[in-house]
């Protein structure tokens, strides 16, 4: 097969990148690496907002369940959620963010997608998953789909 690329432009190049782009897992913004290549990027070419999966993964550690007088519970730890999108706000970028992929020990099966194994399974516990929803949203403003929580405008998808 032979691909001919044109000299000359044939038409003009949308410019949807600059509304939102993808950056793959949510925590590999913990990273310095990943934070100086997005500082890069957003000075060289800017864009308003940006998605990545993975925010209810094992490696945020939002929902952190463990035993106390033979009882289960549940603890929600929002540390690492929060650096990164001060990370993205510090940047000027508006994050758009998924409920995804289910906490391993919130879920019903080990089936997952992708090298690093995001769960793809229905939660074991419904009201454990109602209230680990409730906690992520805490005490946004929800309205068409969309929520506000702290400084950033945030899209559950």
């Amino acid at each position: 097969m032979r691909i001919a690329v044109p000299r000359q432009p044939t038409a003009r190049l949308s410019d949807a990148w600059r509304h939102c782009v993808g950056t793959g897992r949510f925590d590999l913004a913990l990273r310095r690496d990943h934070y100086e290549s997005l500082a890069l990027v957003q000075r060289e070419i800017g864009f308003r907002h940006i998605r990545g999966h993975g925010l209810l993964s094992d490696g945020t550690g939002v929902h952190q369940p463990y035993e106390h007088a033979g009882e289960r519970r549940v603890r929600h730890a929002f540390t690492y959620v929060d650096q990164v999108v001060d990370t993205y706000l510090e940047l000027g970028i508006a994050p758009f963010l998924e409920l995804g992929f289910m906490p391993s020990q919130l879920a019903s099966g080990d089936a997952t997608v992708f090298w690093w194994k995001g769960n793809i399974t229905p939660p074991s516990d419904e009201k454990e998953w109602a209230a680990l929803v409730r906690a992520v949203v805490g005490d946004g403003v929800v309205g068409d789909g969309i929520v506000v929580v702290g400084r950033g405008a945030v899209v559950f998808l």
